[in-house]
């Protein structure tokens, strides 16, 4: 139990670190405005003090709160709410209020937690905020993994003349929880594949799942797109140090630099992670009427085969000098 609980806290911390580089970043651009800290509790599993790692008993109620402190000399605004752990299509793990609820998922983590709040904020002041966390009273398989979002409403500029960004200050506490120690194995879908263009961009997707409640990085995928019936491949993508969150889905994105031709195509794709390996193969269609779209959306212009026209046209020409041939032999028989 010690070392799987430390082995999955030390995931989550690093997980949890790139979260708080990316908030440090918009600190240094906009200004600190407030800071987020979590009041651990007894149930706290692992060494990493930086986030939640909560192991609960079946049916248990939990408080997890948080202290926000206002750096500033002015009253503030802060949303703090749950929010949960999805998988983006850059495949890695990420929080975020949006993130779809998976099929695979049994719950989340805001099934078990309380709806989140606005506090206002004192300047120079810091204030507890709690919530409950109530498990389901038969427990649940695997972990569920999420975070404490707390966000400034007020916005603040950024940018030169012309064009200015309005961003907000936010920061995410990572909670984890689980009421067994029990391991789960993930496990790796593959669902629809097809062509795409997306933010100016044709690619060939594919949609994998992760349909059991186990986290895991160290990813890596390797995948190609031939012609059905061909080896040689006419898209080739290899991506390393991926991560997954428990139950959840994302589009494996392969960028095409050159303007996709109507067909039919075959995707292979293999994945690895720690001891555990899948390997899918997929085909489908491109249309000529879904080609034309994407490429022009792309902005990609569609490359003549010259090669073939040539080849073509060259046994067009032998098949004509046969049967001017053969039409000739058969004028000086007769």
């Amino acid at each position: 139990m010690k070392k799987f609980s430390l082995w999955l806290a030390g995931l989550v911390a690093v997980i949890i670190t790139m979260v708080g580089l990316h908030a440090q970043a918009t600190q240094a651009a906009t200004g600190a405005s407030f800071t987020v800290a979590p009041i651990l509790t007894s149930n706290q599993v692992g060494m990493d003090n930086g986030y939640f790692n909560l192991l609960l008993k079946p049916g248990q109620k939990q408080t997890v709160a948080v202290k926000v402190t206002n750096l500033t000399n002015k009253t503030k605004n802060i949303r703090v709410e749950p929010i949960n752990a999805g998988t983006s299509d850059n495949v890695q793990v990420m929080y975020d209020a949006g993130v779809p609820r998976d099929s695979s998922a049994q719950y989340r983590l805001t099934d078990l937690l309380d709806k989140g709040v606005t506090v206002k904020l004192p300047a120079s002041t810091t204030q507890q905020v709690k919530f409950t966390l109530t498990t389901p009273k038969n427990g649940f398989r695997g972990v569920i993994l999420g975070a404490i979002h707390a966000e400034d409403l007020a916005s603040y500029s950024s940018g030169g003349k012309g064009v200015q960004v309005k961003n907000r200050f936010a920061m995410n506490i990572g909670v984890m929880a689980q009421t067994s120690s029990k391991q789960v194995a993930p496990e790796l879908k593959m669902h629809k594949v097809g062509a795409h263009a997306q933010s100016h961009q044709a690619m060939v997707t594919a949609r994998l799942q992760n349909t059991q409640p186990r986290m895991f990085g160290k990813l890596k995928i390797k995948a190609k797109v031939t012609r059905q019936g061909r080896s040689d491949a006419i898209l080739k993508q290899t991506n390393t140090n991926l991560s997954v969150a428990p139950n959840s889905h994302f589009d494996y994105r392969m960028i095409s630099k050159k303007a996709l031709r109507p067909g039919n195509y075959t995707l292979t794709l293999t994945a690895t992670s720690h001891q555990w390996r899948w390997h899918f193969n997929r085909n489908f269609s491109i249309t000529r009427e879904q080609a034309a779209k994407i490429n022009k959306e792309a902005n990609l212009k569609t490359e003549i085969p010259w090669m073939w026209i040539i080849i073509g046209v060259l046994a067009a020409i032998i098949l004509i000098l046969i049967v001017l041939l053969i039409v000739m032999m058969r004028r000086r028989k007769a």
